[in-house]
């Protein structure tokens, strides 16, 4: 996947994702589908290294939202983790709104206490 291509699409798919642009959405969705994994943790590391925990909490709840459907399990725990990096943090709105993505969805898992979200 070529960086600055990737990265544009990623980032119109999460402005179809927070306007509810269904129908823009659909015809991205089978081209991210198969990048989901390797976007996911590339984004993930690179933000760890950098020690940016509000972007490691933002990739973590946006990964949890796209798995809450198929995946509810890794999703509830990869919240919890954004949870637990927006509280160390202080990023009180990653926290509300993990704290309703785990309302809407369900009951998130308690988060890891000693996991260290910026390794």
């Amino acid at each position: 996947m070529r960086p600055v291509w990737s990265t544009a699409l990623m980032l119109w798919a999460e402005v179809c994702h927070r306007l509810t642009f269904t129908e823009p959405a659909a015809r991205m969705a089978p081209i991210l589908h198969n990048w989901r994994e390797q976007a996911a943790g590339i984004a993930l590391a690179a933000n760890r290294r950098l020690r940016a925990p509000l972007l490691v909490a933002r990739t973590q709840l946006t990964y949890a939202e796209l798995l809450a459907t198929g995946e509810p399990e890794r999703a509830r725990a990869l919240a919890s983790e954004a949870g637990y990096t927006a509280e160390q943090a202080g990023f009180d709105a990653i926290g509300r709104h993990v704290d309703h993505s785990c309302t809407v969805s369900a009951d998130c898992q308690t988060p890891k206490r000693n996991a260290s979200m910026c390794r």
